[in-house]
């Protein structure tokens, strides 16, 4: 009996023992679950997004480009987050889908679900015209572009490449003129002054003699009068400027005025005007430049375009240069049409009150 005593009571106490371990078990606390911010803000971007969106993990910054037709004040955003975490603007949540207003700079903030640690992250939405340089609201455009490409580098036509924009320049006005046209920088200049020098503005109107396309020449009394006359006309135009005096711009995405460096005055060099933009009120001629000397865009809007090409110089630059240099704008007329009268403010037709200086350039 006692024996039998005995194992029962060894039995409980095993089975006291058993219970006390598995509660033991049951009630140890659960690991806790760290939250880090350390680049919370996975993806981000939006509807209209003109390139590819990049998260600056260092600085904080996103920085989007949007296409020029984009509303800026409705744009739906998509993006990603790290886990155990939340995103606001201001007090308000906000989740990927929803459509934000960035017409101002937006300062996105990154929460962990007990709000103890939070990252904020600027984000500047700009349009092309911004990336490009130009400003941010278009007030006007239009261009005289074709559907083929007229644009030519002046370095690729020969041994007298530095000097060759008048060649250059007077082939590209001839093959906007004419889609038929075929000949080259390299045949201009082997048929006026083949041993070299630089051309000038006479030399341009005799090439182009016999040919079919017409040309006037008007002074560049009111430049953005003159130019959007011009363009709107369905004509293009010829200026010959000294270049040291147009503003220089060494930023590799942008396409506003000069991108390469002139050593001195007396800089003279043609260009062709093939449209305008006025963008925050300010003016901007669109050019085809000879002198890109095989340089190329990089970056992904315009990647592998010249430089020279659908170049949108400042008015103010260029008026000042053609007032050193040249005063006056060679405008050409689609092959087989006469040139449309310039006008003045006061709607009579704009003249030269005197004989026009020949120019020149290289």
């Amino acid at each position: 009996m006692i024996r039998l005593n005995q194992i029962i009571c060894i039995a409980f106490s095993l089975c006291i023992t058993v219970s006390s371990c598995k509660n033991d078990k049951a009630s140890a606390p659960s690991p806790v679950q760290q939250t880090t911010l350390h680049n919370p803000l996975l993806t981000f971007d939006v509807d209209n997004a003109l390139l590819a969106t990049k998260i600056d993990t260092v600085k904080n910054y996103v920085n989007i480009v949007v296409k020029n037709t984009a509303d800026v004040k409705k744009l739906k955003t998509t993006f990603s987050l790290a886990s155990g975490v939340n995103a606001f603007i201001g007090s308000n949540t906000i989740k990927s889908g929803d459509v934000i207003d960035f017409s101002k700079t937006v300062t996105l903030t990154i929460k962990s679900t007990d709000n103890k640690q939070s990252v904020a992250y600027t984000i500047l939405v700009v349009n092309e015209l911004f990336y490009q340089g130009l400003g941010f609201h278009l007030d006007a455009e239009k261009t005289a572009e074709k559907n083929y490409d007229i644009y030519l580098d002046q370095f690729d036509s020969g041994p007298f490449s530095p000097i060759n924009c008048g060649p250059t320049v007077i082939t590209m006005a001839m093959r906007w003129s004419d889609s038929t046209f075929k000949l080259s920088p390299k045949d201009a200049r082997q048929a006026i002054k083949p041993t070299g020098g630089w051309w000038t503005t006479a030399d341009m109107e005799y090439y182009m003699r016999g040919t079919g396309i017409y040309n006037d020449t008007y002074p560049l009394t009111d430049i953005e009068s003159t130019i959007t006359q011009i363009i709107d006309n369905g004509d293009v135009g010829i200026l010959c400027l000294d270049m040291f005096y147009v503003g220089l711009n060494t930023a590799n995405e942008q396409h506003t005025n000069k991108f390469y460096n002139t050593d001195g005055k007396d800089w003279g060099h043609f260009l062709l005007v093939k449209g305008y933009k006025k963008v925050d009120s300010k003016f901007y001629l669109e050019v085809n430049d000879p002198y890109s000397r095989g340089d190329r865009y990089i970056t992904p809007d315009a990647m592998g375009q010249y430089k020279g090409k659908s170049r949108f110089y400042e008015s103010s630059g260029i008026k000042q240069s053609a007032d050193i240099w040249w005063p006056y704008i060679l405008v050409i007329a689609p092959k087989g049409k006469k040139v449309t009268p310039i006008l003045s403010s006061t709607g009579s037709r704009l003249k030269v009150n005197s004989v026009i200086p020949v120019a020149s350039g290289r």
